[in-house]
């Protein structure tokens, strides 16, 4: 939850440095079995996604 509002809040040009480290962990946690983590880490994506531009979040996917 704290990621999610901090993307929120920071401007897209900063968040777009921080992305390399911050997907690679929301995707991790977005796929663990406790739902309220899992929701979490899903909000954020969602919200990281909506904030960037597609080609620049699907270029970090295919960096990891």
């Amino acid at each position: 939850m704290t990621i999610k509002i901090a993307i929120e809040n920071i401007p897209p040009k900063d968040i777009d440095y921080l992305i390399e480290s911050i997907l690679p962990a929301l995707l991790k946690k977005a796929a663990d079995t406790n739902v309220f983590i899992t929701e979490s880490a899903d909000s954020a994506l969602i919200t990281l996604c909506t904030i960037l531009s597609e080609s620049r979040v699907f270029t970090c996917l295919q960096n990891i």
